[in-house]
């Protein structure tokens, strides 16, 4: 198989916002700078299909939405046990953000709590990353798009680039770095039902932990419930919504027994927020009383003029009918979806990892959100730990040498966790197997209800299917990024089980049917994931 090198000071792995935002931070500072994605940078990914709004305050001005009460909500709203730090970095930086995504070219509407893209189509999350986009191509930055890394290269603890696979050319790429930005977006892909594309699938994590960077908070992955029917585009609905309308018709949400769902979970008389609105349809759907795999959506009773009450209201509701949603008229279902991995690459302030050069930034990086992220906070965050992310890997390559990598001992490395003295070569139609059952496990055993005999069985069942996927060969360019690819679910899969499994209590987004009560006495830490030894290990720590 032909190998090709690249040398580049910072190499961001990732083409959504936070990775742009990289992009654009680290050749701001005269880096040389690429962009890799495996799929199209600025359309692939969570970023385009997001709603466009960020949170945060957008004026010094601390009588309107300070960065004090952002804090607050942030750590709060994540049960407890987000990174204070981390929390504090991210709060005080959004009037910057804002100021530097206008620089940019960004439209940007205001409101009370922050500010989102402006589309006259509903596509706000795709007017910000594709004016942030021509914003690094005017910069000069490097894009290759189709390109999937397979594995980090390192050596004494600093990262040295990577090894990819141009899926166009068929071409394995030795890309050395000085820095590398990880920017890969979380790993709703794993589950049957998401809104996130299928192909985000958790690469950054596994990526992150076979180099030996510990992860965090894995089990908390957060679910919203999304419009299901085969017609129509699959598309969330944020808490806020029920929240705001819950008392202009209390029977927004019902089960099949016609019963206001809202009612009978309490949440009629309670704040509204992700975790505790997709548990009460989870606990529906767990008790029989679904409809057609879901509760049942009624926005008909909501008047006309509410649906244009506010600037956000307008944007959500044109977002909706440009997925050919029409909630005046028509009832829909909602079923619960993965959305959004709270947890992922543990970092420090400065967005860097305990390998040297090494940094991730967006949803890979975890520790931000706890156990529950509050509506806005994924774009903010990605952007300005991408900002951050960029600065700190453009600065520290300026001090370090061209990486000297030897081409045929990364290639020997690369297949190093498969032998291929086997006869067994991997098969297409095998790889998509294995992926449908780590989805099915997944989903039905680390959904938005958990408990223990569930979870054992999901972890028995994902080892016994990394070891049939490891006794294979990769095989070269027809079902070399899918094995990877399948690894590495089945990799992140475990860490999600396993974390859930170890987390004895009701947090946020991780609920136990076996354990339903927060315990702040002994679970106000967060989990570690680490490789030690060819061994998955997990560790509590207490949260920072």
């Amino acid at each position: 198989m032909r190998c090709k090198r690249i040398d580049t000071d910072v190499l961001v792995v990732g083409g959504g916002a936070a990775g742009i935002m990289a992009a654009i931070s680290a050749k701001e500072r005269g880096a040389n700078v690429l962009v890799i994605s495996k799929g199209s940078i600025g359309l692939s990914g969570c970023t385009p299909i997001s709603l466009g709004s960020m949170r945060g305050a957008v004026t010094e001005d601390e009588s309107v939405f300070s960065p004090e009460r952002h804090f607050k909500e942030t750590f709060q709203g994540g049960r407890l046990i987000g990174d204070r730090g981390l929390i504090r970095v991210m709060t005080s930086k959004t009037v910057e953000m804002f100021e530097k995504l206008r620089d940019s070219g960004v439209p940007l509407s205001f409101h009370s709590q922050g500010a989102y893209a402006k589309s006259s189509e509903g596509r706000s999350g795709q007017t910000l990353v594709n004016t942030l986009l021509g914003y690094a191509q005017g910069l000069g930055v490097r894009e290759r798009n189709w390109t999937i890394v397979l594995d980090l290269l390192t050596a004494d603890g600093t990262v040295k680039g990577v090894i990819a696979f141009d899926r166009r050319l068929k071409i394995i790429l030795l890309i050395a770095a000085k820095t590398v930005v990880l920017a890969t977006g979380g790993a709703g892909g794993l589950y049957l039902a998401t809104d996130n594309p299928r192909s985000i699938l958790g690469d950054g994590y596994a990526l992150a932990y076979l180099t030996g960077v510990q992860l965090i908070n894995m089990e908390f992955v957060q679910f919203l419930p999304v419009i299901y029917p085969p017609s129509v585009r699959s598309h969330p609905i944020p808490a806020w919504v029920f929240e705001e309308w819950k008392h202009v018709t209390p029977g927004i949400l019902r089960n099949s027994k016609g019963e206001s769902v809202l009612d009978r979970h309490g949440l009629l008389n309670r704040e509204i927020l992700r975790d505790n609105l997709i548990l009460a349809i989870g606990r529906e759907m767990l008790s029989g009383r679904e409809i057609d795999g879901g509760i049942e959506l009624d926005l008909t009773d909501i008047p006309e003029s509410i649906y244009s009450s506010s600037k956000r209201t307008v944007s959500f509701m044109r977002s909706l009918r440009a997925d050919g949603i029409d909630p005046a008229n028509s009832t829909y279902i909602l079923a619960p979806a993965a959305h959004y991995f709270l947890g992922g690459v543990k970092v420090d302030k400065n967005s860097e990892t305990r390998i040297k050069g090494l940094f991730a930034a967006g949803e890979v990086a975890g520790g931000i959100h706890g156990s529950n992220r509050i509506g806005g906070n994924a774009l903010t965050d990605a952007l300005v730990f991408g900002e951050i992310a960029g600065k700190n890997a453009s600065e520290r390559s300026f001090t370090l040498a061209k990486p000297d990598i030897d081409k045929e001992l990364a290639l020997k490395e690369l297949l190093s966790s498969s032998d291929i003295s086997k006869s067994q070569v991997s098969d297409t139609l095998e790889l998509r197997s294995s992926r449908d059952k780590i989805r099915g496990i997944l989903s039905s055993s680390a959904g938005p209800v958990r408990e223990r005999l569930t979870l054992e069985k999901a972890s028995e069942e994902l080892t016994r299917e990394l070891t049939l996927v490891e006794s294979s060969h990769p095989g070269f360019e027809a079902t070399l990024p899918a094995w990877f690819e399948t690894r590495n679910m089945i990799l992140v899969g475990l860490m999600v089980v396993c974390s859930a499994l170890k987390r004895t209590e009701s947090r946020g987004c991780h609920f136990r049917r076996d354990y339903p009560f927060r315990d702040d006495l002994y679970w106000r830490v967060s989990i570690e994931v680490g490789l030690e030894e060819g061994q998955m290990m997990l560790n509590c720590r207490n949260s920072s």
